[in-house]
């Protein structure tokens, strides 16, 4: 997943940067998968999309379930405005605002009506247009031109925000009337997944599994629906981890992370998780 064509056993690891072979140059680039199973995609400035690392399931969209340790070239001659890899699939939005993933599918996080992997990209069902896509891990999520947001996969946990617990390979749509900014599919080794998103305003909102607090509000119990983050914050951004999220203010000053902490990825100087934001710690 270092892109730089080794491929040295053990442990091909490096502690630091290294080079992506191929002499191609991105705007973009996003790192998903699991330590073992990692994969990167990233978009070049010519508009072209690259994935390399792990493809057991068809992640990175060249048509096949090699892993790769160069870039390959995602197959279909889309252009995409951003892209996203997840933990098993990847999605992206082109410029026309379609939605595209590839990957794994086992419950339907592809979003194209169907379960069976794919290792090209397939269009999201239901002729919508996007903002902005997040794969987490067996669910997605996205954005919707007109603010609005719709999750598909897994929904065991209620990851979805549509106040079921039923899975869909369709895109459904959250609950709430709320317009959304970004959103931001998680993963998680408690439950089958949560989404956090931000609305117009700053605030944020998650939904779905919350064993470890990921959901912000002051509770370990699950969501179906969305439910506001505890502490008024406005954030400008938010990135979702397993079980863990972390997001910068409006003002741009200030981090905040809450949910799991074991590896102190709070940025607390603990590792004793919170299920409200906390200020990540300035350097000493």
């Amino acid at each position: 997943q270092l892109g730089n064509g080794s491929t040295t056993l053990p442990a091909p690891s490096s502690a630091t940067p290294v080079p992506v072979v191929g002499g191609l140059t991105f705007k973009s680039i996003s790192a998903g998968g699991t330590t073992s199973h990692g994969h990167t995609c990233g978009i070049t400035t010519s508009g072209d999309t690259y994935c390399w690392g792990f493809g057991i399931w068809g992640q990175l969209g060249n048509g096949s379930t090699d892993s790769t340790a160069t870039p390959v070239l995602v197959s279909g001659g889309l252009t995409f405005a951003s892209i996203r890899a997840g933990v098993s699939q990847t999605c992206g939005v082109t410029i026309s605002g379609a939605a595209y993933c590839w990957g794994y599918n086992q419950f339907g996080q592809l979003g194209n009506g169907t379960t069976p992997n794919s290792p090209t990209p397939v269009p999201v069902s239901g002729g919508l247009t996007f903002t902005a896509v997040s794969p987490g891990d067996f669910h997605t999520c996205a954005v919707r031109t007109n603010g609005a947001a719709a999750c598909w996969g897994s929904n065991g946990s209620g990851q979805f925000g549509n106040g079921t617990t039923t899975n869909s390979s369709v895109p459904m749509p959250v609950s709430g009337g709320l317009t959304f900014t970004s959103i931001n599919a998680g993963a998680s080794v408690f439950s089958q997944g949560y989404t956090c998103g931000i609305i117009t305003n700053g605030a944020t909102y998650c939904w779905g599994g919350n064993g470890a607090g990921p959901l912000g509000n002051g509770t370990t119990t699950d969501s179906p629906t969305p439910v506001p983050v505890s502490g008024g914050l406005t954030f400008a951004s938010l990135s979702a981890g397993r079980d863990y999220v972390c997001g910068v203010t409006t003002s741009g000053w200030s981090a905040y992370c809450w949910g799991y902490n074991l590896s102190g990825q709070l940025g607390t100087g603990t590792s004793q998780s919170s299920n409200v934001p906390i200020r990540v710690s300035p350097p000493s």
